[in-house]
């Protein structure tokens, strides 16, 4: 155990070196993988859940030598340490990387909604070309909303804004599905796109017929995105939605290049408790 640094919280660097090992640069060359170190911080005990998204997809990955698809730390009272990590079998191209930890993943309290913690890097393999997605306007319940905050909610019914934070189910059988809706908003610019990741129990999982909904909207916009998943078993499961704003947006330009439209580059969060089955 190591008595805490000057700040608690996540970090990643390029080596186990508080502070000045942390990373200096977004956007990194490669060749094949990608590794640094992760830095957890508290102080009190917590527990954690880190993981990876490459091109906005969970992947498996090394965490101080073994490998897993997600990775449950624990750390005692005013402890920090250092987790070397590695990306494997990282394909020629141009990825965009999220590594991020969910703290106090299993409690039972109702959270608060922006509780992820990550950074967001960019990796390139050989001489790529970037290929966007496709990016689609979402069409249900589109409203205006001069003095919106940023913010990505869950709700029960489109165009709503009462938060849904916990929902019990009784399906009638092992096909039914949940349903429960997305509200987005954009104040940052005249165009914001952003890719919509579903988590359930901290593993990937479709939205609708597709791994990850990238989307855009104009400036002032609210929409209501409706979302299923297959009903999960019986018991208690955490629906996290991620909302990215800008994926693939370049986050360094070149030397001598002045971007004057330089975009806010942010990540939110928001976790439904999903109770399946009687009490």
């Amino acid at each position: 155990m190591k008595s805490r640094p000057d700040y608690f919280g996540f970090g990643l660097y390029s080596k186990p070196n508080y502070p000045d090992g942390i990373f200096k640069k977004a956007v990194h060359k490669i060749n094949g993988s990608f590794s640094g170190y992760i830095l957890l911080a508290n102080a009190k005990g917590n527990d954690y859940i880190v993981f990876i998204l490459l091109d906005y997809q969970e992947v498996p990955f090394y965490l101080n030598g073994t490998l897993n698809l997600t990775h449950h730390i624990v750390l005692e009272d005013m402890e920090y340490r250092f987790f070397r990590f590695e990306i494997p079998n990282i394909s020629e191209g141009w990825h965009d990387v999220f590594v991020g930890g969910f703290p106090n993943p299993y409690s039972a309290e109702e959270q608060d909604p922006h509780i992820l913690n990550g950074f967001r890097l960019q990796l390139i393999s050989g001489k790529p070309t970037l290929e966007l997605p496709s990016f689609e306007r979402p069409l249900v319940c589109t409203r205006n909303n001069t003095e919106l905050d940023a913010y990505l909610l869950l709700t029960k019914k489109a165009c709503d804004n009462t938060v849904w934070y916990k929902a019990s189910m009784n399906p009638l059988n092992e096909d039914s599905a949940f349903s429960y809706f997305a509200v987005v908003g954009n104040t940052q610019d005249n165009l914001q796109t952003f890719a919509l990741v579903q988590l359930l129990d901290y593993r990937q999982v479709p939205i609708g017929n597709r791994t990850v909904c990238f989307g855009y909207l104009y400036r002032n916009e609210v929409v209501s995105i409706p979302l299923t998943i297959k009903m999960p078993k019986n018991g208690t499961h955490r629906l996290v939605l991620l909302y990215f704003a800008y994926p693939y947006e370049p986050l360094e330009y070149p030397p001598g290049v002045k971007n004057i439209n330089l975009r806010f580059i942010n990540e939110q969060s928001n976790v439904l408790f999903v109770h399946v089955g009687g009490p």
